[in-house]
């Protein structure tokens, strides 16, 4: 069931970077994004930033976001079958 049929959507509520480094224009990046955590209605999102020439951290981040009803306006509680599909990755949490 595709979440655009039903009205829903995602809303982030909170974002935090934390820089450990100054990050040049043009500096090649990979990142890493992981689902941390979740309850019944919030998503806790994690990313790590690293340089790909030294493999240094240079940044991390996270975000809090919420499943939404767009015909309530308001944030609803994910199915279960929608609950069943996350997978939290507890080792990316040890990067922030």
């Amino acid at each position: 069931i595709a979440r655009r049929d039903n009205h829903q959507g995602t809303v982030v509520l909170e974002t935090r970077t934390v820089y450990r480094r100054k990050i040049g224009i043009g500096t090649p990046t990979l990142v890493i994004s992981g689902l941390l955590d979740h309850t019944d209605k919030a998503l806790h999102i994690g990313h790590l930033m690293y340089d790909v020439e030294s493999g240094e951290l240079m940044a991390t981040g996270e975000a809090v976001g919420v499943l939404f009803d767009q015909k309530a306006r308001r944030s609803m509680a994910m199915s279960a079958e929608q609950r069943a599909k996350l997978v939290v990755i507890k080792p990316l949490r040890n990067g922030l």
